[in-house]
């Protein structure tokens, strides 16, 4: 079944939260770098909001070193979460 209302956040950091809806075996991507969200491969940028706290330069950072970083949503249990990190320089 669909999940929704995910919360990604960095502990002491920012947060995004996409508001929409993930349907079962389809994929959400969230790109910091190229500031695009696709649910299964459809423009979603509109139903991600960011904590005040959030730089909108890069979304969403990782400090140097260990970062705690925990997803919160609704709906179904299990499924799978990737993160892929690349350096970016501003």
């Amino acid at each position: 079944s669909a999940i929704s209302n995910i919360t990604v956040a960095r502990a002491g950091g920012e947060s995004l939260t996409f508001s929409g809806s993930i349907a079962a075996n389809k994929t959400l991507v969230i790109d910091a770098g190229t500031m695009q969200v696709q649910n299964d491969g459809v423009d979603a940028y509109d139903d991600l909001a960011f904590t005040p706290t959030a730089d909108l330069a890069t979304w969403f950072s990782l400090l140097p070193g260990d970062n705690q970083v925990t997803i919160t949503y609704t709906g179904a249990i299990g499924g799978d979460i990737e993160f892929a990190y690349y350096e970016a320089w501003y």
